[in-house]
């Protein structure tokens, strides 16, 4: 079988379905995946794509993980362990795919958001929605 990327390439259609056999999917050129709902039970995807959060305790955080985040004073990327120096642990927005954020989603749970890139993990499956254009 081929891997999905390839049909996504043709522009075969909206939806795609990926399971953890076929590893890291991205969507077509200049689109993106703008929902995918977990067809199988609970487990773990993985995704990069613009405005993710994810939970960090930044101010221990080494420096090539520091740069990965987004400063919310600056709303800019943090430059270096001095600039997230005393910052409290919480939810720092990724930078747009510097970084690949877990997630654990329930069974029929779906999830939006603005994904250039998502593999199941476990053994689930999911519906990946394609639409909405990017640079």
């Amino acid at each position: 079988m081929a891997h999905p990327n390839d049909y996504l390439q043709l522009g075969s259609g909206g939806i795609f379905v990926v399971d953890e056999n076929q590893g890291a999917v991205t969507p077509p050129t200049k689109k993106y995946f703008i929902a995918f709902q977990n067809t199988g039970a609970a487990g773990t995807f993985t995704v990069k794509g613009c405005s993710l959060f994810e939970y960090v305790d930044i101010d221990a955080a080494l420096v090539t993980n520091v740069v990965k985040y987004i400063n919310p004073d600056t709303g800019l990327a943090f430059v270096d362990v001095d600039e997230a120096d005393g910052k409290a642990a919480g939810y720092y927005e990724v930078v747009a795919d510097a970084k690949t954020v877990t997630m654990e989603v329930g069974a029929g749970q779906t999830v939006f958001g603005k994904f250039t890139e998502i593999d199941a993990t476990d053994e689930n499956a999911a519906l990946l929605y394609i639409g909405g254009n990017r640079p």
